[in-house]
């Protein structure tokens, strides 16, 4: 429980918005067979090593199994917080009541496509940021890919950038293999940051395989946003094993020196916690 009230503390003190967070390694090696040529349409992974599962076959420690049952309480406790409800309560605040009915017609009918046009064409970006945002992960749930494509045709910059981080995120969640492979294309482009800290900092990634979720952070173009995402996932894995976060601190050949002085103050300070 203290590890799981450091993780708590260390996610409210940093500032950083994980839930939108919604990454190249240099140093890890690439793994499995070649790839088969690439399909028509289909994406071919090469900026980061492929994730290989999302868990080991079983909990490898007592803490492991610590952090398999928080993840199933925090699942239990946030089970009312679920997009479908999510999109209702925003649709019933946020959108004129002609328009709502067009859009939860189209999505009660399972045209998420249509309903997510409808939404797009909403005249305020305010309004029109929060019904998809909780639509598309809606949508992930029967045509993840599509949903993915819908994101991609939306506007550049910071709106494009959120409904790729929300989608992504919400793919991740069921499917964190797909959702990877999916997004794991040889360069990176500055509005997939969010959806790239989405798959940096899924839990299970985190937890169980903090090397490649790093692997991934590192390639975030934007250097705000690396910064916090990389610093959630060093601090998760001090709490684990410091010394081997302390050994990937000092060995980075992405940290500046002024972050790599910041970060092995913070596992010096999660370290002395959990002592």
């Amino acid at each position: 429980m203290k590890r799981a009230c450091l993780f708590v503390l260390f996610a409210i003190g940093s500032g950083c918005a994980l839930s939108l967070f919604v990454g190249e390694g240099s140093h890890w090696p690439e793994a499995g067979p070649p790839a088969e040529p690439a399909k028509a349409n289909e994406r071919t992974p090469s900026r980061v090593p492929a994730i290989a599962s999302a868990y080991p076959l079983a909990p490898s420690s007592a803490w492991d199994r610590e952090a398999r049952a928080l993840e199933v309480a925090d699942a239990e406790m946030e089970y009312h917080e679920t997009p479908e409800r999510i999109l209702i309560l925003t649709l019933s605040r946020f959108v004129s009541r002609e328009e709502r009915a067009k859009i939860e017609a189209a999505w009660r009918a399972g045209d998420f496509a249509g309903a997510a046009a409808l939404a797009a064409a909403l005249a305020n970006v305010e309004d029109r940021r929060k019904v998809l945002v909780p639509l598309l992960g809606q949508w992930t749930k029967t045509d993840p890919k599509a949903a993915v494509r819908f994101a991609e045709g939306t506007p550049a910059g910071v709106e494009r950038q959120e409904m790729l981080g929300a989608a992504i995120r919400a793919w991740s969640e069921h499917d964190l293999i797909a959702a990877s492979d999916w997004l794991n294309v040889p360069e990176p482009l500055p509005d997939h940051d969010l959806a790239v800290a989405a798959i940096a900092s899924s839990e299970p990634l985190c937890l169980y395989q903090p090397e490649a979720a790093l692997s991934w952070a590192e390639s975030i173009t934007a250097s705000a946003v690396r910064w916090e995402v990389m610093s959630f996932v060093v601090t998760l894995w001090a709490q684990r094993d410091a010394s081997a976060a302390r050994v990937y601190i000092e060995t980075s050949a992405v940290l500046t020196a002024e972050e790599r002085t910041r970060m092995l103050s913070r596992v010096a300070e999660v370290a002395s916690w959990t002592e």
